[in-house]
This record gives C-alpha cells, structure tokens and sequence, in this order.
C-alpha cells in the first residue's frame, strides 16, 4: 500500500513538473512575439531632391527581408536600405529589436503621406511629409575651416594635455 502510494506521489511530481516546464515554454515564447512596429523620419519638411532617413523599428528579432517597401515607391525614389537587430538581457530581462533605415528622395513638392509598413499582421503609423521646393536665391559660400592647438608641445605618457579645436566659418 505504501508502495502504491509512493509510486502516484512521484508521478503526481512528473506530470506537475511536465506542466510547469511546458507554461514556462509557452509563456516565454509569447514574450518574444512581435507586439509593435513604429516608424520615423529624421526630417520634417525637406526639400526636393534631398534625402531623407526612414527608420522602421520592430520589437523582436524578425527576418531582414520581412519589410516590403514597395508601397514607397509611388512618391518615393527608394535608396540603400541597411537592417540591423540587437538583442539585450538587463536583470533577466531579454528584450530584442530589428531595425531598418531606409533612404528616400521624394518625387514631388507638396504633402505626401508615407503609408503605413505591414510585417506579421503589425502596421506602423502612416508618417505626413511636407515637401517643400528649393529657395532659388543664390546662397553665398562660406569659408569653413578648423584650427586646432595643443597646451604643451612635449607629451610624455600619461601627461595631461589639452587640445582646443575651433570651427571657423
């Protein structure tokens, strides 16, 4: 009888442990789901026939080629497109990120409306530019140069020294 006992107590373990293991799996896979997708611009308004930087940044570790652009290329000549991803553990936390940076030369004046990038059923906000033409006024060229000057003219290692840069212009 005790035997009997004995045997259900470990199998009660088993089939406990089993199920823990098997939420924690769940649970922890659940974690690195892609939850959002924003979008940037490092500019607004630009003007015509000026590049500017798109950034799409997804919070997980997601394939390069999972971004379709083609949506841009409407009102956008798109450029070189660089992606990178970066995973990080602070205090058993791990949180992960793809990003994508994107150069777009815009084909026309006036507002245009970048749309809103799908990738796994996740969309970005669609982003408004304001594209504005070129100042025909002739712009005069400045001078621009730098000097530098270095507070000792002997250095020996582990001496303290300073060095004063100056823009010009």
């Amino acid at each position: 009888m005790v035997n009997t006992l004995l045997l259900f107590i470990r199998s009660v373990k088993k089939i406990t442990i089993n199920i823990s293991l098997l939420c924690a799996l769940l649970i922890s896979t659940s974690v690195f789901s892609l939850t959002k997708i924003t979008a940037s611009i490092d500019k607004n308004p630009a003007m015509m026939n000026e590049s500017i930087l798109l950034t799409v940044v997804a919070d997980d570790d997601i394939n390069q080629n999972s971004l379709d652009t083609s949506s841009l290329l409407a009102d956008f000549v798109v450029g070189r497109t660089s992606t990178s991803s970066q995973t990080s553990m602070v205090n058993f936390k791990t949180t992960k990120s793809t990003t994508w940076q994107i150069s777009l030369i815009p084909k026309r004046i006036g507002e245009i409306i970048i749309p809103s990038l799908t990738i796994k059923n996740q969309q970005s906000s669609p982003i408004s530019l304001v594209v504005m033409k070129k100042s025909d006024t002739a712009t005069t060229q400045q001078d621009i140069f730098i000097t530098s000057e270095l507070s000792s003219t002997d250095i020996y290692v582990q001496q303290l020294f300073t060095l004063k840069l100056k823009l010009h212009f």
